[in-house]
This record gives structure tokens, sequence and C-alpha cells, in this order.
């Protein structure tokens, strides 16, 4: 994608799969525009009765960790969905 092209991104239980996490979190901040931001689901790794595999889960401070490595903050993980992060991060 262009750089500072993109408002939103959106990924749904997918960057758990991803096989080069970094290249991509790299790529997705050159196409953020200043004041964009990712919007993560994924599966709650902290809940063990949610119904999914643990290799398709992800923690919320796992998700910081990977994201503020790569230059992202958390700006919000709202609490909406019954099984799911729904994490918020912007560039630091």
């Amino acid at each position: 994608m262009p750089e500072n092209s993109v408002d939103k991104i959106l990924m749904v239980d997918v960057y758990h799969e991803f096989e080069y996490p970094v290249e991509m979190l790299t790529s997705m901040k050159k196409a953020l525009k200043p004041s964009g931001k990712i919007y993560l689901i994924e599966y709650r790794a902290e809940d063990s009765t949610v119904p999914i595999k643990r290799l398709h889960k992800m923690s919320e401070a796992q998700a910081v960790k990977e994201f503020k490595a790569n230059g992202f903050e958390l700006i919000e993980n709202i609490g909406n969905l019954p099984w799911q992060h729904c994490m918020v991060f912007g560039v630091e």
C-alpha cells in the first residue's frame, strides 16, 4: 500500500497466523496516515473458557509487546466482544 494512505486497518483473527509479523507491521505502519489506527481482533488467550485452540489465541500482553516493539502503542482494548480482544493501536 502507498505510504500515508490508510486511516484504519482491521485484522480479525489473522495476526497470530503471520509468518513475518515484523515485516507486516512495518508495511502497515508506513501505509497508515499519522493519525491512523490498527484494530486487532484476537481470541483471548487469558480466558480458558474460550472454545478455540490455544494456537489461535493471543493475550493482550503479547500483542502489546509485539506492537510496541514495532513502534505502536495500545490506545484501547474495547471490551465489547464475548471471546475476543478488540485492541486499538496507534503509532507512538
